[in-house]
């Protein structure tokens, strides 16, 4: 091994080498140590990984990639490039005789000129309901926060999403509740039903002995379009808050307690707190090792919004759920003119599925075929182009699941089926909750460009978000996948007895239980910090 610092003849010989490259690994003041790397990825060509100002410009290894400084020759000269190159494991293993000392040493090195890595307070990956609710609630507690959201906009699909009483306690602290209460239909009834046409139960959400109140209104439920909710929470962040185009590939936690992030466009970003909120396929859980994708349960589901010119075909106030054998649908009111419906149908995982809309409309309209309630007439007054159909999928999380400065936030956290009608509902929790833990820990560091954050202390608050919203959504998550397992059975005497229980059987006291959760105030009253974005 010898360390010297890179010749210019060096970068022409690196640069015209067929099958590989040099790297430098190691920074030390002004000098660096030159080694072999692995070849490019197949179909890129190979450039040189030396150093053009050594001073300022090095390759260092980053937790789980390789990142190096690359050099191209030009018909103006050599210039600098930066491109990820290899997996830790195989530049490891490409170097078996490096000692362990001085790899263990690599390991904590962070060449500052290399990774141009802006630093921010708190990234949030994903746009979504979780992610928003979390960006605005650190926003209104003073926190500086940047959402990273892959699409180039807010997302436009995925039709309606019901809002329990737990979720407008959530948006009232958030600032969003009375805007959006005020455009969508207040939800008083269910009826249940089998798909003949046989009414089984019907009953008054107030007639629910644990009722709930909500903003002074009992057993408060209205079915909003997730578009508009969007819409709503992302107003009430700066304009620049929302990184649009922002896809991050990889997360590596580094020796400091913060977070480096890997974005597809080769750029890299440090935080201080890094809240996962981009999903279920979350690139921040499977970084956490946690199940991507989520357990399938069995059934995948259409949903749409039907407009109609006239009468809606159910009562303007009722849940109305209709039960079939492994199908099974449902409709609610949105306002006036519209009403958002569903069909859950037994499936294998890896079932062919339709390859357009058209394709969508007639395999939604083939489950619910000869149905009473005109559910089929719902489908067929719904744009093909605004159908959604998506495999149901979960995963029973306990806490705490985060790591470090590093926490997730929805379904990214805990995917969960959507028989409880509390996937939105819980992710409007994550945010209220993470900004009651986590804000008075930033404003009480003044955090304006964040390198004054306790790790330790961080991780201690994350920690104890995690375990309070694991003790919350595990049983959410656990009864809503038994109770989709039953209602997806499709064996007529099991269905016979499913049918006389609801009939004379079925008590509603206990039918909003899970809706009496509340994820409390924010915490208002200290100096809001001056935010910084990107």
């Amino acid at each position: 091994m010898q360390f010297r610092k890179p010749r210019r003849a060096d970068l022409r010989a690196a640069a015209r080498l067929p099958g590989g490259c040099a790297g430098v690994t190691c920074v030390r003041g002004a000098e660096c140590l030159a080694t072999p790397v692995p070849a490019l990825s197949e179909g890129v060509r190979p450039v040189s990984v030396l150093s053009l100002h050594v001073s300022t410009v090095a390759a260092a290894r980053i937790w789980g990639e390789c990142v190096m400084v690359t050099v191209r020759e030009t018909a103006h000269g050599l210039r600098p490039q930066r491109r990820t190159i290899a997996s830790t494991d195989a530049v490891t293993s490409s170097r078996p005789w490096m000692p362990a000392r001085r790899l263990a040493r690599q390991h904590t090195v962070l060449a500052k000129a290399a990774v141009t890595a802006e630093h921010l307070p708190v990234v949030i990956t994903g746009a979504g309901i979780a992610g928003l609710s979390a960006a605005v609630a650190l926003h209104k507690c003073g926190v500086p926060v940047t959402v990273l959201e892959r699409a180039p906009a807010l997302r436009q699909e995925g039709s309606a999403v019901a809002l329990w009483s737990n979720a407008w306690r959530g948006l009232d602290a958030l600032g969003v509740g009375q805007q959006l209460r005020q455009d969508y239909k207040l939800l008083e009834r269910v009826e249940l039903c089998n798909h003949s046409g046989r009414l089984l139960k019907s009953f008054a959400l107030a007639d629910c002995t644990s009722s709930s109140y909500s903003g002074g209104i009992r057993n408060e439920t209205r079915g909003v379009l997730r578009a508009e909710l969007l819409q709503a929470l992302a107003q009430q962040l700066p304009t620049d808050a929302i990184q649009y185009n922002t896809q991050v590939v990889g997360v590596h936690d580094t020796p400091q307690g913060t977070a480096l992030l890997q974005l597809a466009d080769g750029n890299t970003l440090s935080c201080d707190v890094l809240i996962g909120a981009d999903g279920a396929n979350s690139v921040v859980a499977q970084h956490l090792g946690l199940q991507v994708p989520p357990n399938y349960a069995g059934y995948v589901a259409y949903r749409g919004v039907a407009e109609y010119s006239g009468s809606l075909p159910l009562p303007d106030n009722t849940i109305r759920q209709m039960w079939g054998a492994g199908v099974r649908a449902g409709m609610y009111p949105l306002s006036n003119t519209t009403a958002y419906w569903y069909i859950c149908f037994n499936a294998d995982e890896d079932a062919p599925r339709p390859s357009d809309p058209a394709g969508y409309v007639s395999e939604a309209l083939s489950c619910v075929r000869g149905w009473s309630w005109d559910v089929e007439q719902a489908v067929r007054n719904t744009d093909p182009g605004t159908i959604s159909r998506g495999s149901i999928r979960d995963r029973w999380t306990t806490g705490p699941f985060g790591r470090s400065c590093i926490t997730l936030a929805g379904d990214s956290a805990h995917p969960t089926t959507p028989n409880l009608g509390q996937g939105g509902c819980t992710a409007i929790e994550d945010g209220v909750v993470l900004g009651r833990q986590l804000a008075p820990l930033l404003q009480h560091s003044k955090v304006t460009t964040s390198r004054a954050i306790d790790p330790d202390a961080v991780a201690n608050v994350l920690r104890a978000y995690e375990s309070e919203r694991a003790k919350r959504c595990m049983p959410l998550t656990v009864r809503s996948y038994l109770f989709g397992a039953a209602l997806q059975l499709q064996y007529a005497p099991v269905l016979a007895v499913r049918d006389f229980v609801i009939s004379n059987l079925f008590k509603p006291d206990h039918f909003l239980d899970h809706t009496e959760y509340d994820c409390g105030e924010l915490p208002l009253d200290a100096p809001l910090c001056v935010a910084q974005h990107v």
